[in-house]
Formats: C-alpha cells, structure tokens, sequence
C-alpha cells in the first residue's frame, strides 16, 4: 500500500506512481513482450500504468482523494478531446478512443473507486459484485478491445480477471483490515458464526473460517476454470502468457489451502513465486494445452478445494 505524509501531495502524484509501476512491469516483461504482439503490450502496459496508479492514490494511506478525483476529471476530459498536458493521462485517454472504450466501463471503474473511499465494510454479497465489476469487468473489457478478444476468448480474460480479483480479495485480508477495509460480506461472516473477520476472531471460531476459506477458495476455483477453457481458445501470443498467469494464482490458492492463516500474515513474499517456477507453469502450459483450438492434452496440476 502507498503511503503518503500529507493529503496534498505534488501535482505529478500520478505520474511518479506510474513510473513505479513502470519499474514493477519490468518483472513481468515476459508475458508482455516475449510472446504477445509489441503493439498490443505497450497499449496493455500505458492501459495498466494508468489504472494501477489511481488505485494505488485510493489505497495509500492516508487515501490521496484530491489527487485521485484530478485524475479522474483529467482523464473524462481527454477522451473528450482536450489534452491533459499529464502524459499517463493522454496515452491512455488516446487508447481509449482509438479502441472504442464504452463510457461505462470507466463509471464502473471510478465507481468501484469511490466504494473504496467511501466504505469500510460490505454488508451482502451483491454489495461486493458490484465492487468487484468495476475493479476486474470493467478493465477486462478495456483489454479484450485491445488484444481483440471476442466470444470464447473475451469470455476467458473476463473470467480470469475475476477470479483474480477474488483471490486477492482473499489472499490481501490481513493487509486489508489493517488498512480499515474488510472485503469479506457481513452477511458471509454471520452464516459462518465469525463475529468479525479479525485472526483473532479466525482462530476462536476455526470451524466456521475453514469452512468460510473453503467457500471463497471454491468461488474462486470454478470462475477459473471457467477462464482457462476460454484462454485455450485464444492465439498462443496471448493463450500462453494469460494460462501461466492462471497456473500462478492457482499455485497461491493453493498455498492458502494448505494453511488458511496465511492470509493473515503481513509478509508478501509468501505470495511471490520464484521465476523459476513461473517459467516451469509457462512450459507446462506450452506442452499440455494447444492454444487458439481449445484442446487440452494433459494440463498442469490445478487447484483442489479441499481445505
């Protein structure tokens, strides 16, 4: 989470957040370059770069509410037409046209935005989907009208995006509550007998969290595999790259199978794989799946719910 001293924070907040993106991009430029189209990657990483770093001034503590509402008014008046003179800005407000954005795809974004401004806590599960369409449906749309994405395929990046963003949601908890947020539903943590979602709460009620992990984990795994027949269908450039992406978080729900509480330690590194074992789910996925046919030969080691 970015951390801020002072609520007004120089006018180019967004821009050096960009440029850390840019320097965190750098580990995974082979997904971006090695395999998919250059002008696809480039448009994914400027897209990326703008995205990120508005949730990043939401997420900083203290939340960088001016600066993220001038971003916000910088980026609707560009895809207006009127240049912002903030190059992240106008790189992306270009995309956006030239791709053919929906303007509800950005409400839905700034909208999921100014949930997490605004609430600390979602009471239903309906409360969370809407969340969680403008933070992970709203930008996939955004890269299906990049990469060209249409039926099946659009249908995989969809759902890979979300099943991501429920697993972070998952796999972020403990960070979570200790930045005030809690994406766990009220009325999820009732049927379970949890009184809050705290550790303490967790480990008094271990019944009711494993079966609450074991739930979430579930919710995640089925909208996965409905993402990794989809991604099967797309050009191997783009298939390869978004199936390891799979293989990775489907290696993270695994380790929060094996121990559960893990999601509430603050160390990150429990939730970084080693290149190593990322380039052996990439040449994995390169043998077990024909990409762009939908056919599968053996496919790598999913996930398995039992928690």
């Amino acid at each position: 989470m970015p951390t801020f001293k002072h609520e007004n924070e120089p006018a180019d907040a967004l821009r050096r957040l960009a440029s850390e993106r840019a320097i965190k991009l750098k580990r995974d430029k082979i997904f971006l370059s090695l395999f998919m189209p250059k002008g696809a990657a480039k448009e994914l990483r400027r897209a990326y770069s703008y995205l990120r770093s508005v949730d990043d001034l939401v997420d900083a503590d203290p939340p960088q509410r001016a600066e993220y509402f001038k971003a916000k008014e910088r980026l609707l008046r560009a895809i207006s037409g009127e240049k912002s003179g903030d190059r992240v800005v106008d790189r992306f407000a270009e995309i956006a046209v030239r791709r053919g954005f929906r303007r509800e795809w950005f409400d839905a974004f700034f909208n999921s935005m100014e949930m997490d401004l605004r609430n600390a806590r979602y009471e239903t599960r309906a409360d969370l989907e809407q969340y969680v369409s403008g933070v992970s449906d709203a930008p996939a749309e955004m890269i299906c009208s990049i990469c060209g994405f249409r039926g099946k395929a659009r249908e995989g990046l969809s759902s890979l995006a979300r099943s991501i963003e429920y697993l972070n949601l998952l796999r972020d908890l403990g960070e979570d509550l200790a930045g005030g947020r809690n994406y766990i539903p009220l009325e999820e943590l009732k049927r379970y007998g949890l009184r809050d979602a705290s550790e303490g709460a967790a480990r008094e009620n271990k019944a009711g969290f494993m079966k609450l992990v074991k739930a979430e984990l579930a919710r995640y795994d089925g909208i996965a595999r409905e993402a990794d027949e989809g991604l099967k269908r797309m050009p191997a450039g783009y298939g390869l790259p978004l199936l390891t992406v799979s293989s990775v978080y489907q290696w993270e729900a695994r380790r929060i199978a094996r121990n559960p509480y893990i999601i509430y330690e603050a160390n990150r590194r429990n939730f970084r794989p080693s290149k190593a074992r990322v380039m052996v789910y990439l040449v994995q996925n390169a043998f077990d799946y024909v990409p762009g046919r939908g056919e599968k030969r053996s496919g790598p080691r999913r996930f398995q719910t039992n928690v």
